[in-house]
């Protein structure tokens, strides 16, 4: 188990090296001091990139699922108000987020659901206005339901469901 500077605890980066997980690491500092400046992160900061020990890493890009190549899972998610696609918070703690595209757990969406399968944390963008997103991380995804195209993600560390609960 990793902890983060502040006690959020970090569980399950199985998957990924020991520089990606740094990476991982390194951006969510980058997130802790810029929003000890602001409530937000602004566009311009997230595609600009963070120096990480796999290169430079943009938070976002244009589309909804950010899978950096030099990462194996999905880094961000990014949901805004204007947005193509069905998201929806259904508490305080939890949000639905679409897939991605047409095609179903193939392409973007494939690094976001071994990102479910593993238990490896990302980052939800939300957007509050227009050039401003509020970061949560680390999330989780906790459910990927094929059927309604839907990962159910967490936006709480302590949330917790059983390897057999996630996919049925």
């Amino acid at each position: 188990m990793i902890y983060l500077s502040d006690g959020r605890r970090i569980v399950g980066l199985m998957g990924e090296s020991i520089e990606q997980t740094k990476a991982r690491l390194q951006v969510f500092g980058w997130l802790d001091q810029k929003l000890s400046l602001a409530p937000w992160v602004e566009w311009p900061d997230l595609i600009a990139g963070v120096p990480t020990s796999v290169g430079l890493l943009p938070l976002a890009t244009q589309g909804g699922i950010w899978n950096p190549r030099q990462l194996n899972y999905t880094l961000s998610i990014m949901n805004t108000k204007k947005g193509i696609y069905e998201d929806q918070r259904l508490s305080e703690e939890v949000f639905e987020y679409a897939y991605q595209g047409s095609s179903g757990i193939d392409g973007t969406n494939t690094k976001l659901r071994n990102a479910c399968l593993d238990k490896v944390p990302f980052i939800l963008l939300e957007q509050v206005e227009v050039g401003r997103f509020v970061p949560h991380y680390p999330v989780f995804a906790i459910s990927d339901d094929p059927v309604r195209r839907v990962f159910t993600v967490s936006l709480s560390d302590s949330f917790s469901v059983s390897p057999t609960d996630q996919f049925n």
